[in-house]
């Protein structure tokens, strides 16, 4: 009783309830130690990874976690801010895996000063198009055949389960021929809560290579015929921080940009870090096109190359343009990109 007056500041038998967590007490502007809630709670068993619940592990499996993460970070918030992340004691009752899937140990490095690379991602995106599964399953195996194999550097290609993957070992083989990708394309008609095809929704599935044992993925999004949700490629390289550089160069982003675009046709396409998003400050209501150190975009588009500096460079590519920026993959050049949105009638405001 006496230490938690010496901590807290309180005396013994204060509490503090906050969104419903129970502190000790408040002292310097901070509250002060949070009391364990109970094991029972719901709470807890989503945050334990207690294999037995199949809810819970439905829950954690499933790669939009943002409320817990919500959660976690409002209760880690109520530490002084220069505490390291992994202070946090709500966040230490959380098991590793998890820990990973809410992303918290990007923060946790950014807080403590430590560099944080990020990953490079090519983006597609198209509106309604309708087609079979086997139309999808021969855009899959040309692109998968186009792209940089570079077989001493990753594996052969696996498929990511519906319900995710906690490991290597829950990967399956990528089916070979037309006809093994058509019926896993078919397999992923996205359903709705009662388990019935949605209409016009399309199919949605996910493939991975392994490097150094990590996956990096491709996502594919397609025979959507729905105007908002649209159809979409997300084709992600290695992260540099774990990654061996060859995986990413200049000729290998090139090559498989062109593959991406040719196989699947989109309305644009660009290759980006998701800093260089942001400092795009894209208008996404207004449905601007991300530009990247490569940026596709197709005819039906109009640039006003004019307003382009000499040093983009400028390529026709099949059914539409391709722009090239000065700089690498992973840093083009900034002012070149904003030229570019100003060409794309956008402003840099």
């Amino acid at each position: 009783m006496e230490y938690q007056e010496q901590v807290t500041g309180s005396p013994p038998g204060t509490e503090y309830v906050v969104d419903g967590v129970a502190f000790d007490g408040f002292a310097e502007g901070h509250f002060r130690t949070p009391k364990v809630p109970d094991t029972s709670s719901f709470w807890m068993r989503m945050v334990s990874g207690n294999r037995s619940s199949k809810a819970t592990t439905s829950f954690l499996n499933k790669p939009n976690v943002s409320w817990l993460r919500r959660v976690t970070l409002r209760l880690c918030g109520l530490l002084p801010t220069n505490a390291p992340l992994r202070r946090c004691r709500i966040l230490s009752m959380l098991p590793v895996s998890v820990r990973s899937r809410l992303s918290l140990f990007r923060r946790s490095n950014e807080m403590e000063g430590r560099r944080v690379s990020e990953s490079l991602t090519v983006g597609l995106a198209w509106g309604p198009r309708s087609e079979s599964a086997y139309q999808c399953a021969e855009r899959l195996s040309k692109s998968v055949d186009g792209i940089p194999a570079q077989r001493d550097l990753f594996s052969n290609w696996l498929v990511i389960p519906e319900g995710g993957a906690s490991s290597a070992a829950d990967l399956d083989s990528l089916p070979t021929g037309l006809d093994g990708l058509s019926e896993l394309v078919e397999s992923s008609r996205l359903m709705n809560d009662r388990g019935e095809v949605m209409d016009g929704s399309g199919f949605s599935f996910t493939l991975a290579r392994l490097h150094n044992d990590r996956p990096v993925k491709y996502r594919v999004r397609c025979n959507v015929e729905n105007v908002r949700t649209g159809n979409f490629v997300q084709f992600d390289f290695p992260n540099p921080d774990h990654a061996i550089p060859a995986t990413g160069t200049a000729p290998v982003v090139k090559e498989s940009f062109d593959t991406l675009i040719e196989t699947w046709q989109p309305d644009h396409a660009s290759a980006l870090t998701a800093s260089f998003r942001k400092a795009q400050k894209i208008n996404r209501r207004a449905k601007e096109i991300p530009v990247g150190w490569l940026t596709y975009v197709a005819s039906a588009v109009d640039v006003d190359l004019a307003l382009l500096p000499g040093t983009v460079d400028v390529s026709e590519a099949v059914h539409g343009t391709v722009f090239r920026l000065s700089g690498d993959p992973h840093s083009p050049d900034l002012d070149e990109a904003r030229a570019l949105r100003l060409a794309l009638g956008y402003t840099n405001d």
